[in-house]
């Protein structure tokens, strides 16, 4: 609740009518005769609507102060409170017998709304403005007295108006209070609060955006407003990077909060997959990974390295093949060198199965993949070996038809070659 204090002469406080005699007190309080004493009165009257802002303020309670002062002797007063009805009617609220002693000021108070009269149902228009109307009014007995009211305030107790933030959250936070009803003049505080996950995305204040505000304060509130936040779900970067010889795919993504990503890793032709880190941390030479349940930054890294061949290389006896077997990286060359031992001679060597004649050295060209040599050696020393035999009698080849007779002679003939 709230209190405004009302004198003669504030905003929004009328002159309508005072009695009408040409003798007034210094205050503007007009006094006059009577056969009986004198009267004084006048009428205050309020505009609402310029006091409070509104023609019908919730007013719970309206006290009327009123001080009057005599000059002789003293004496008692009769004391009345009018109210003017919403017909312009007035009517008598409360009237008793009031001691006021010489050359004092006294003072009194009423409660005039609600205890005597229902002024909020009597309103009137008054120059334009909704109005209530009070007249306190004094009467004092003795002609030989000057009896007049000094002063009048009214005090008036109400509920402030109020007015409503209307609040508005999108998907993924809140705003707090929500809706609230502000009261005039006050200030109201809103928390703007993302889901886990989400971010402000941005705030509006009477449709005009403030930025992405986690709080917003309404000062001297006025008016309805309305408040309303947008909120986007979080996005963390997975951070990559690939040697040379491969890529990882997708590159440097932004992932949503809360959702998954795989990376496939691939090396070019020739390479091999030499290594993976993610976050610093190795996982093997794999060709994917996936980030489950993403809920911060990532980094993931790949090392790649040439392929290697092996060529294995064979040699028989009596003789060497150099080197003996070899690793070669993708692409590359490597002559191999086929020795016999002393007094021996390359027979014959093969390359994956397939020979290629007595040769002393072979190279192997831009290896792209696994290879075999071998070798095979043969003494160097000349060797005799028949290639023919023949046994003769009389000239004709023995056989069924040419027997030898017993004791007679036959010729044996033998081929030789030398190796």
């Amino acid at each position: 609740m709230a209190t405004v204090s009302l004198n003669w002469g504030s905003t929004g406080v009328y002159e309508r009518q005072k009695s009408n005699v040409s003798t007034s007190s210094n205050t503007g309080w007009v006094t006059y005769p009577l056969n009986s004493g004198s009267v004084s009165y006048r009428r205050i009257t309020i505009a609402l609507d310029e006091v409070f802002g509104t023609a019908s303020p919730n007013i719970t309670k309206i006290v009327l102060t009123v001080t009057a002062h005599k000059e002789g002797y003293s004496t008692r007063g009769d004391y009345s409170v009018y109210a003017t009805k919403s017909d312009q009617t007035v009517t008598q609220c409360k009237t008793y017998s009031k001691a006021i002693y010489r050359n004092t000021d006294t003072t009194w108070t009423d409660t005039v709304y609600p205890d005597l009269f229902d002024l909020m149902s009597n309103k009137f228009t008054y120059n334009g403005h909704t109005c209530i109307e009070l007249t306190p009014h004094v009467k004092n007995n003795a002609s030989s007295n000057t009896f007049h009211i000094t002063n009048v305030s009214v005090t008036i107790t109400y509920a402030p108006p109020s007015y409503t933030i209307t609040t508005s959250a999108g998907t993924g936070g809140s705003i707090s209070p929500s809706s609230p009803s502000v009261e005039s003049g006050s200030s109201q505080t809103f928390t703007i609060t993302p889901n886990t996950g989400y971010n402000v995305s941005d705030v509006k204040v009477d449709g005009t955006s403030v930025g992405a505000v986690t709080s917003y304060t309404f000062n001297n509130v006025s008016a309805a407003h309305t408040i309303s936040a947008t909120f986007a779900k979080k996005t963390y970067k997975i951070t990559t990077t690939a040697g040379t010889g491969g890529s990882i795919s997708p590159s440097n993504p932004n992932v949503e909060h809360g959702t998954n990503k795989a990376f496939t890793i691939t090396p070019n032709a020739g390479y091999q997959i030499s290594d993976v880190k993610v976050d610093g941390t190795s996982v093997g030479a794999v060709s994917s990974y996936t980030f489950s349940n993403v809920t911060a930054t990532h980094t993931i890294a790949a090392t790649f390295a040439l392929k290697t061949y092996t060529i294995t290389a064979t040699a028989g006896s009596h003789g060497s093949i150099s080197p003996a077997s070899a690793s070669v990286t993708h692409g590359g060359s490597q002559t191999f060198t086929i020795t016999p031992a002393t007094g021996y001679n390359i027979e014959d060597v093969k390359v994956d199965g397939v020979s290629v004649g007595a040769v002393s050295n072979y190279t192997f060209s831009n290896v792209t993949a696994a290879h075999t040599i071998s070798a095979t050696f043969v003494s160097a020393q000349t060797q005799p070996y028949i290639t023919s035999a023949a046994i003769t009698y009389g000239g004709s080849q023995v056989g069924p038809s040419n027997k030898v007779p017993a004791g007679q002679g036959f010729i044996i003939t033998i081929g030789v070659t030398e190796q």
